[in-house]
C-alpha cells in the first residue's frame, strides 16, 4: 500500500512532463491487477474516502497524497511496511539482521553526547562525596593544628589535670555500667535458653538451687544451636550489677 501511494506523490512531482494526470494514475493503480491481494483490499477500503479528496485537491492543484491519507493514516501505513521489511530481513538472515542492527545501535548510543549522561549519573554519588571531603578536609586539618598547638601551650600539672579529669571518667564509667546494666536485663534476649543447655556435672550438683560459681563443662542439646561438641559455661558468685556487667560482658565476649 505505501509503495503504490508513494509512486503516485513521485508521478506528481514530474506531472507537466506527461500527458497522464494524477486521478487517472491513482485509478489506473486501482485497477492494476499485480497488487497483491492484501494491497487490493486496503487500497480498496481506501476508495470511499479518497474519491471527495481526490476531486478537491484537483481543483486546488493541490498533491492528492497530502488529501487523500490524513497524516497520522501515512504514519501508520509507513510503519507497518517498514515493520514488515525489517521482519522478511530477519527471518532472511537473522545473525545478520541483529549484527546490523546492533552496529547501527552502537553507533548512536557509543558516543560522547549519548554516554556522558550516564557516566555523570554512575558518578553523582562519588562526586557528592568527593565534594564533602574536599569542604571538610580543611576544616579538620585546622582543628588538629589548633589541638596541638593547645597541648604544646599545656602548663597544668599532672595533679591539677587527675583532679579535673577523674570526676568524669568515674561518672562515664557509672553511666556506662549503668547502660550495660539496662541492655543485659531488659534490652537484650538470651540466644540460647536455659533449658537447651545439659551440663557435665554430677546428680548432686545438678540438683543444688545454684550452682557454685566457677568454669563448666556442657552441650547445647536443643535449640537452634543444638550440636554434639563440648562448649563452655562460667557461673558467676555475684548478681549482675552497674559495677560487675562491663566485665562480665568483657568474658563474654572472650569465650564467644
Amino acid at each position: 500500500m505505501e509503495v503504490d501511494v508513494s509512486q503516485i506523490q513521485v508521478t506528481t512531482r514530474t506531472l507537466t512532463n506527461k500527458t497522464e494526470t494524477v486521478e487517472e494514475q491513482f485509478f489506473n493503480k486501482i485497477t492494476d491487477f499485480s497488487l497483491s491481494i492484501e494491497n487490493k483490499i486496503l487500497l480498496g477500503i481506501s476508495v470511499p474516502f479518497l474519491v471527495p479528496a481526490l476531486l478537491f485537491g484537483a481543483a486546488l492543484t493541490v498533491p492528492v497524497t497530502l488529501l487523500g491519507l490524513p497524516v497520522i493514516g501515512i504514519h501508520f501505513l509507513v510503519g507497518r511496511f517498514q515493520e514488515g521489511r525489517k521482519k522478511s530481513s530477519y527471518n532472511e538472515d537473522r545473525s545478520e539482521f541483529v549484527r546490523k542492527v546492533s552496529q547501527k545501535y552502537l553507533e548512536k548510543v557509543a558516543t560522547h553526547e549519548a554516554l556522558l549522561p550516564v557516566v555523570e549519573d554512575q558518578l553523582k554519588e562519588a562526586m557528592f562525596c568527593l565534594n564533602e571531603l574536599q569542604a571538610k578536609v580543611p576544616m579538620l586539618l585546622k582543628a588538629d593544628a589548633k589541638l596541638c598547638q593547645q597541648l604544646m601551650d599545656e602548663s597544668q600539672s599532672e595533679k591539677d589535670t587527675e583532679a579535673k579529669y577523674r570526676p568524669l571518667k568515674e561518672k562515664c564509667e557509672r553511666l556506662r555500667g549503668e547502660l550495660g546494666l539496662f541492655g543485659a536485663l531488659e534490652i537484650r534476649g538470651m540466644s540460647i535458653a536455659w533449658n537447651d543447655l545439659d551440663w557435665d556435672v554430677s546428680e548432686d550438683v545438678y540438683l543444688e538451687h545454684t550452682l557454685p560459681p566457677g568454669m563448666y563443662q556442657g552441650r547445647i542439646s536443643k535449640g537452634g544451636y543444638a550440636s554434639s561438641r563440648q562448649v563452655s559455661l562460667k557461673v558467676y558468685k555475684d548478681l549482675l550489677t552497674s559495677s560487675n556487667v562491663i566485665q562480665c560482658l568483657a568474658d563474654e565476649a572472650v569465650m564467644r
